[in-house]
């Protein structure tokens, strides 16, 4: 039986990454999960089956089980989203489906179920003295920084310990028309995982890379059959979580990174980053420094040494792509505060109209941010100077709300895109040049006057002046025929 109590914070992060389970939870916060079916397969083992909409709006497909065992839950989530395992969509989904059943009731089967947990079980004591799987980490071949995954089959002896066992071969585990006696239930899942790794390597070396690695190792450690080396040191137990030290060391005439784990231990290069820890026999998830996710700290492991004298231009232009990311020198920004000038930039050929669209920028001390970006601060160069800007979203609502009151209207794909609202009386068929002409000679004059910068796309195409005065003449040319001529 599947207690809610067990689908803790904790164990959400352990199956999915801390900062997996922190996205996931917003999503589910802001009701973006639905659940289809909820399917009770047994009493330890539930399905679920729901969409979720990301970060696009768009729904990806999930289809999610949790198991009980005897030691722990086991989450797996498989979504139609680029991570495809695990991800935020499923821990949302999940925490939809906790949500709706808080309430928990009674039930007579599953708690015989539990109770007979505690009856030993012949078959189950004659099983763990048959053949199992033995995955051995190893230094990987011609790349000792990595490691690759050796499979064994061996029987455990009386004792406890195992066997000398026998090779297998990834494949071995693949083309089966039934599961072999040593394969167990979690085998099949990590064999699915190292499959992703390198899909042209399996069979031969299996290194640990990528999202495949990282949960191939964690399942690997929840089969309690992960060991180290030919010496089978172990079993690996799964450690507490670790912090990651990214920092750049003088060495010589160059600068270098280092990374490095707190407090002991060798990262390794999955997605998410892992750990090991030889001498604890422990390995779990990464932390990783403010301004690094996944993708920047592979990135930045394949930085090449930065010579002394390029070091400050070099770190400017890193922190100028990604602010917070280690650096070889410090690099300090100026914080500024105030509000922005909004800044219109209006693309409108009166022979085009249908076309016409206005771009909206705040300005913040000569630093431009497109309108609906969402960070709270951003960064930028203006001339030699290096800006932290605090945004003013407060100014920056009070501006949208001014164009919109003066008639323009924000397109549905792209909140700094502006266009001219449609007539107000439908029956009306003002045509959109008008439309745009009528907003340029009344609207533009009044937001001028409250600092906005409007300007005009190239500078040329049309050019509004007002007249004086307007003479007209009228010639009558008999047969009820006229002539009109203003000057």
């Amino acid at each position: 039986m599947i207690h809610f109590k067990k689908l803790t914070s904790a164990w959400f992060a352990r199956e999915c990454g801390s900062n997996t389970f922190g996205r996931g939870s917003r999503y589910f916060r802001e009701q973006r999960a639905r659940l289809e079916t909820v399917h009770r397969v047994s009493p330890t083992r539930i399905s679920l089956r729901g969409e979720c909409r990301g970060s696009k709006n768009h729904p990806y497909q999930l289809r999610v089980t949790i198991e009980e065992g005897r030691n722990d839950v086991d989450l797996s989530g498989f979504c139609s989203c680029p991570m495809g395992y695990n991800c935020k969509h499923v821990v949302a989904l999940v925490l939809t489906w906790q949500a709706q059943n808080t309430s928990e009731v009674s039930d007579p089967a599953a708690i015989e179920t539990w109770l007979a947990e505690l009856q030993v079980d012949p078959e189950s004591e004659r099983r763990s003295r048959e053949e199992a799987l033995l995955y051995l980490l190893l230094p990987g071949t011609g790349n000792p920084d990595a490691l690759r995954v050796e499979l064994l089959i061996a029987r455990r002896r009386r004792d406890g310990s195992w066997g000398k066992g026998r090779s297998c071969r990834l494949s071995a585990m693949s083309y089966t028309w039934q599961r072999p006696n040593w394969m167990q239930p979690i085998d099949e899942q990590i064999r699915d995982f190292l499959r992703l790794c390198d899909a042209e390597s399996w069979g031969d070396d299996c290194v640990l890379t990528g999202a495949g690695g990282h949960f191939a190792l964690l399942k690997m450690i929840d089969s309690g059959r992960l060991f180290l080396g030919e010496a089978r040191d172990g079993p690996v137990q799964r450690g507490a979580s670790r912090q990651l030290i990214a920092h750049w060391r003088r060495a010589g005439k160059t600068w270098q990174v280092q990374l490095e784990v707190a407090p002991a231990g060798r990262m390794l290069a999955v997605n998410p980053p892992c750990y090991l820890d030889a001498e604890q026999l422990q390995a779990g998830p990464l932390q990783l420094p403010d301004g690094l996710d996944g993708e920047r700290l592979e990135w930045l492991q394949r930085a090449p040494p930065i010579d002394a004298g390029q070091a400050a231009a070099i770190s400017r232009r890193m922190a100028l792509a990604a602010p917070g990311i280690p650096t070889p020198k410090p690099v300090r920004f100026e914080t500024v505060q105030g509000p922005p000038v909004a800044c219109l930039t209006v693309d409108f050929d009166p022979d085009r109209a249908e076309q016409a669209r206005a771009s909206l920028r705040f300005d913040y001390h000569g630093l431009a941010v497109a309108a609906g970006r969402p960070e709270t601060s951003v960064t930028g160069s203006v001339g030699d100077r290096l800006l932290q800007v605090t945004r003013d979203f407060d100014a920056e609502r009070t501006a949208l709300a001014q164009l919109e009151h003066s008639g323009l209207v924000a397109t549905e794909d792209d909140p700094a895109a502006w266009t001219i609202a449609p007539p107000l009386d439908a029956t009306k068929s003002d045509a959109p040049r008008d439309r745009w002409l009528d907003w340029w000679q009344h609207q533009v004059p009044g937001l001028e006057a409250d600092g906005w910068r409007i300007e005009r796309a190239g500078g040329a195409g049309f050019r509004l002046s007002r007249a004086e005065s307007i003479d007209g003449e009228i010639d009558t040319q008999g047969s009820d025929w006229f002539g009109l001529r203003f000057d």
